[in-house]
């Protein structure tokens, strides 16, 4: 696994099927028209070919609708209102659908990297919400002596 500092971007080192989730975006914004391209940069060197992201309108609230990285070339942008918050879907090469969690940007830096480690770990088979709150519950363990509710201190 490697976390690039400026993306904040991680894919497991092996994707396997059966892993519920395969890795981790944790965007510094919402704003996607800031945020894909980095990512995709990133998603590249391990992918070779990103076909297509699929992505909630919960979590991209600004986005347009029609947005295409690319008009008319790869990848495409496809909407969806799955049950699972805090997902994307990205598309790549050999029929590889990779599920990603979407970490809110506002997340605790120690909560979003012990996700990023959960989702990138062989056999996971939480879903969004619950690596969430697990890695909340981690890292709440990790430092028991802060205030779980203060969140500038760590």
């Amino acid at each position: 696994m490697t976390i690039t500092v400026g993306t904040r971007f991680v894919i497991a080192e092996r994707i396997v099927r059966r892993d519920h989730l395969h890795g981790a975006w944790w965007p510094h914004t919402t704003d996607l028209l800031r945020e894909l391209d980095p990512m995709l940069k990133r998603a590249l060197t391990r992918v070779h070919t990103v076909l297509g992201l699929t992505l909630s309108r919960t979590d991209w609230p600004t986005a347009p609708l029609m947005y295409q990285p690319n008009p008319g070339r790869l990848p495409k942008i496809s909407w969806y209102g799955l049950s699972e918050p805090n997902m994307a879907i990205m598309h790549a090469s050999g029929n590889n659908r990779i599920a990603l969690l979407l970490i809110p940007p506002d997340t605790p830096e120690d909560v979003a990297v012990t996700a990023m480690l959960m989702t990138t770990s062989p056999g996971n088979c939480l879903d969004t919400t619950q690596t969430l709150a697990k890695a909340r519950e981690r890292a709440a363990s990790a430092y028991p002596s802060l205030d779980a509710t203060d969140t500038t201190a760590r």
